[in-house]
């Protein structure tokens, strides 16, 4: 087991997690088994059902009394739950996570169960940041971060920098991932570095930095190869590269990239990267003036969005894309009660991105109404709240669509 843990640590999953299977082989259900299933789950990620869902729930059979290992276990099927769209779910297992962890002396067990509670909290409109603080300064205080001590993957302070890029604060988010970077690349936590790398793509990419963007996510890319996950974690990959280079004009590079994160998204069960993908094959489309199969990646995306019920705007911001997509096509009668939904979020968050892209959206379903005044006020609406947005590309949209 404790070479399984230093391969694991060194960036050698594949030799960790057989290593693993074999003593979970050898051994008799109980407790200690359920130890060795819970840390095969936490090695597994992305492959959400094989790899991280079913040794968990098998590891809570076996569990008895343990309740850090209990918490842990809720820990992570609240992750799955969230990644398959479930904030329903995954809600009742953060939940159950504090719960297990309240006597628990383990400072990074606590730390992992009240920040998974508090994104989940985020996602759904009720946020405590509290309870993400807590969890910060109780993930400071376990140093040197390995997987046998904190959260290998999505630590207290990487989902603050989620909520943050999420909410629209790319510069605070930025600051966020490059800390936890440089602290996993001081401990020597070469494995956890990749999702790092992932959301600092994807926050260059929003902030219109797409060199940097595309150098982190090849950075990424050579990291989860190396450490035999490309097959298990790709799609993670291949979507902030993808971002990247649909921005800059490389079609044929970023259409390849988002399609194997697709076909890798679905092979794994990881629903949220399937999705983020289309997402990117969208946004190819739209600016190829493909309206039709625009609309036919981004659909997927839009019901994916609309079972998950998260309050955040922003988690995938495609919707406009998709909202443009449908009055190109002369069906802004189906867009108009999108765009609302989409200005309501943006009230009800506070979020100026949301606002700025419902009202560029406005103006669009008036200019097809040949509402020409109207079109022109919305889009100077959306200008002014472009201001308060450190995204260029979309200001630059509002800009020209004024224009």
């Amino acid at each position: 087991m404790e070479a399984a843990q230093y391969h694991f640590d060194a960036g050698d999953a594949s030799r960790a997690t057989n290593l693993l299977r074999e003593v979970i082989h050898a051994s008799p259900p109980g407790p200690e088994r359920a130890e060795l299933l819970y840390r095969l789950s936490s090695m597994s990620w992305m492959n959400l059902s094989r790899g991280v869902r079913d040794p968990a729930v098998q590891a809570l059979q076996e569990a008895g009394e343990d309740q850090r290992l209990r918490s842990r276990l809720h820990d992570a099927l609240a992750w799955v739950d969230f990644y398959w769209g479930d904030l329903d779910e995954a809600y009742e297992h953060a939940r159950e996570s504090v719960r297990c962890a309240a006597d628990v002396t383990d400072a990074a067990t606590r730390a992992d169960a009240l920040a998974t509670l508090g994104f989940v909290e985020f996602l759904r409109g009720q946020p405590s940041e509290d309870l993400t603080s807590e969890a910060i300064e109780l993930e400071d205080a376990v140093a040197p971060r390995t997987w046998t001590e904190a959260s290998v993957f999505t630590a207290p302070r990487t989902t603050l920098g989620l909520e943050l890029m999420w909410s629209g604060r790319l510069d605070e988010a930025r600051r966020m991932f490059e800390q936890e970077l440089a602290e996993y690349e001081r401990d020597g936590a070469y494995t956890a570095i990749q999702e790092v790398l992932c959301y600092l793509s994807e926050v260059e990419s929003r902030a219109g930095r797409w060199a940097e963007a595309a150098r982190h996510a090849a950075a990424g890319m050579e990291n989860l190869v190396e450490s035999g996950r490309q097959l298990l974690s790709g799609q993670m990959f291949h979507f902030p590269a993808a971002l990247a280079e649909a921005h800059v004009g490389k079609v044929e590079d970023a259409r390849d990239s988002a399609m194997q994160g697709v076909r890798l998204g679905l092979s794994n069960d990881d629903l949220f990267y399937a999705n983020a993908n289309r997402g990117v094959l969208g946004f190819l489309e739209l600016s190829l003036s493909n309206f039709d199969q625009a609309l036919t990646h981004l659909g997927p995306v839009i019901a994916y969005v609309e079972k998950m019920g998260a309050a955040e705007p922003a988690i995938f911001p495609c919707l406009p894309d998709y909202i443009e997509a449908l009055v190109a096509l002369g069906r802004a009668d189906e867009a108009q009660p999108l765009t609302d939904r989409l200005e309501e979020q943006g009230r009800a968050r506070e979020r100026p991105w949301a606002l700025a892209v419902a009202a560029r959206c406005r103006g669009l379903i008036a200019f097809s109404r040949r509402d020409l005044e109207a079109a022109e006020a919305e889009l100077a609406i959306a200008v002014r709240h472009h201001e308060g947005v450190p995204q260029p590309f979309d200001r630059r949209l509002s800009a020209r669509g004024r224009g």
